[in-house]
């Protein structure tokens, strides 16, 4: 468990879905400013219709190149194409040169299809998300399946 993991130092989580937010606060009221929650105010249909930001304008609650590691799970299976190309370019910019990325996403697309699907499941074709990595800057170094694990990236490019 990742209270009783003396390796985390600190565990800063997020979500459009405000409810579940809530819920993990009381981590944070428990072990102080070690486990942070924010509610990310990105607007989509099914989880925050009312939100005040996109996928491209919304900034995770981290500043650049200062995360050890990213757990991105069921977060790709909601998101279509444009969406995953933001919040990649945003988990680039907050991930430390040695960091690692693992990410878990639906890759049963429709036959003939890179991405199919909607809010609810959103499935990509392998190569068609590896190269989505590729344009954040990311190389995926193994598919185990479920996640799928990436290294850091060159900052001078």
């Amino acid at each position: 468990m990742l209270v009783n993991n003396p390796h985390v130092a600190r565990f800063t989580g997020f979500d459009v879905f405000a409810p579940y937010v809530d819920w993990c606060r009381f981590f944070g009221e428990i072990h102080g400013d070690r486990f942070r929650f924010h509610h990310l105010d990105v607007r989509t249909a099914r989880y925050n219709p009312d939100g005040t930001l996109t996928c491209e304008t919304a900034r995770f609650p981290a500043d650049d190149g200062d995360v050890d590691l990213i757990y991105a799970a069921s977060l790709f299976t909601h998101l279509y194409p444009d969406d995953a190309r933001a919040y990649m370019r945003e988990m680039h910019r907050v991930l430390k040169v040695s960091g690692l990325a693992m990410v878990s996403f639906h890759d049963r697309p429709l036959a003939g299809e890179g991405f199919s699907g909607t809010e609810h499941r959103a499935d990509y074709e392998t190569a068609y998300f590896a190269d989505l990595l590729t344009e954040a800057g990311f190389d995926m170094v193994e598919d185990i399946g479920a996640p799928v694990h990436l290294v850091g990236h060159d900052w001078g490019a």
